[in-house]
Parts: C-alpha cells; sequence; structure tokens
C-alpha cells in the first residue's frame, strides 16, 4: 500500500515520439471534471492553491500526486537564527572587555 495521495481524477500518460532530432517525450493528462473539482476544493490551501506533481513511477507509468509541501512559518525558522546572532555578539563583546581569559585559548 502506498502513501502517496494521488490526485484523482487526474490521470497521466507518457508518450515517447520519434522525431527527426531525436526521441520527445510527450505527457499527456487527463481529467475527470467532476472527481477533479471535488478533490481540488478540498485540497486548496490558504492561498486557494492546489499543488500537483507529475512523476514517474518505476515502472515507468506516470501519475499525478498531491504536492503537500509547507513552507516553515517564518516565525519558527528565524527565531533561533537571530537567537544564535545574539549570543555570539554577546560573546564577542565579552571578549572586547577583556573578560576572556586568554590562557584558555588552544591556539
Amino acid at each position: 500500500m502506498s502513501d502517496k495521495p494521488f490526485a484523482e481524477g487526474f490521470f497521466a500518460e507518457h508518450k515517447d515520439i520519434n522525431g527527426s532530432n531525436g526521441v520527445f517525450r510527450i505527457t499527456k493528462i487527463g481529467v475527470k471534471v467532476d472527481e477533479a473539482i471535488a478533490y481540488l476544493q478540498k485540497h486548496r490551501n490558504e492561498a486557494g492553491y492546489v499543488n500537483l506533481d507529475l512523476k514517474t513511477g518505476k515502472s515507468g507509468n506516470a501519475y499525478v500526486e498531491l504536492n503537500t509541501y509547507q513552507k516553515p512559518s517564518t516565525a519558527q525558522s528565524e527565531a533561533p537564527q537571530w537567537a544564535g546572532r545574539e549570543q555570539a555578539r554577546q560573546a564577542v563583546q565579552g571578549a572586547d572587555s577583556g573578560d576572556v581569559d586568554l590562557s584558555e585559548i588552544p591556539f
């Protein structure tokens, strides 16, 4: 059983075509409208979008998968970064004020 969130109502098929300049891959996408509309409404994000990825399975068959990636919130991702900068700034200021014992530095 797969944990992949396949996009309901969307069907894809790869087709390789031999041309004068080599092989071209065309991907056909079919949409079962009623099923797809219900799926899109169910899975849209806060901005009203549904992100789908067109992928190729190990078998070579194409499929459409729901992209569930969510960007980390700005407040969560930057808080540790700024905290680390503040600690570094305080350490540098402490070094300038003579609080560091130079004999403890290993080089």
